[in-house]
């Protein structure tokens, strides 16, 4: 049988001691990725909205698990600045499901 202790978590993360501002820093990257993602590349357009959202949302899986797994907040940041990267190909899933979607 599996014992797994989960009463000291937050102290293994180090997230006692971690100033707010880090945490609104890393929400501020997430953001600057979605804004990124959302100007430069228009991927749905060049390449066609099924393949987009399959390729993105695999992106989005590894992503999280960077999010999840990371061991440090520098490698959490990066992780939430592509996961926000990226996030913003998923919209085009609704204009998709729209198209295919009879009356």
């Amino acid at each position: 049988m599996f014992y797994i202790n989960l009463d000291n978590w937050y102290a293994e993360m180090d997230l006692i001691c971690t100033p707010s501002v880090l945490y609104s820093t890393i929400y501020s990257v997430m953001l600057l990725g979605y804004i990124l993602g959302a100007v430069l590349f228009p991927m749905p357009d060049i390449f066609g909205r099924k393949k987009v959202i399959r390729a993105t949302f695999l992106i989005q899986i590894v992503t999280n698990l960077i999010i999840v797994f990371g061991n440090s907040m520098t490698v959490k940041a990066i992780g939430f600045f592509f996961y926000g990267f990226f996030h913003t190909k998923n919209s085009v899933c609704f204009v998709y499901l729209y198209e295919i979607v009879e009356d």
